[in-house]
């Protein structure tokens, strides 16, 4: 997790490790062990009407680097509303990323029609699994 203001790094963090351990998944802190890693960014975006959008990026790829796909999710909400405490608001959006997650990494799970020929790799811009959208702060 990177780039969440007030706690919301922790949070979605510790949210997401919930949420993937409901769905069967063995979150760990650590590289060693892990088949597949999940990154994620954050940007909170200056938004018309006293408001700023935050941008959500969950990044899922296996050990060896290679990107199986991104879950995105964006929202606006009252701008500054989440410098501090994100309560709700991590709950939400770690649920619906988890549930991204399990789509992007069942996805990777299918067999290709031709296992000899790998597919080709879409540039880094491309958004490949799920899009969620996450409630807006109370």
């Amino acid at each position: 997790m990177k780039g969440a203001p007030g706690d919301g790094n922790r949070s979605l963090r510790n949210r997401l490790g919930e949420f993937l351990t409901r769905l069967g998944y063995l979150p760990q802190d650590q590289a060693e062990g892990a088949t597949y890693a999940v990154q994620a960014e954050v940007q909170a975006v200056p938004a018309p009407g006293d408001k700023q959008r935050i941008e959500l990026q969950w990044i899922v790829s296996r050990r060896d680097g290679y990107e199986l796909g991104r879950v995105v999710q964006i929202n606006e909400v009252p701008r500054g509303s989440l410098n501090g405490l994100w309560g709700d608001v991590a709950y939400v959006a770690a649920e619906q990323a988890a549930s991204g997650i399990r789509e992007v990494l069942q996805n990777a799970a299918q067999p290709e029609l031709d296992e000899a020929t790998p597919p080709p790799r879409p540039p880094p811009e491309a958004h490949r699994g799920a899009r969620a959208e996450a409630a807006p702060a109370r």
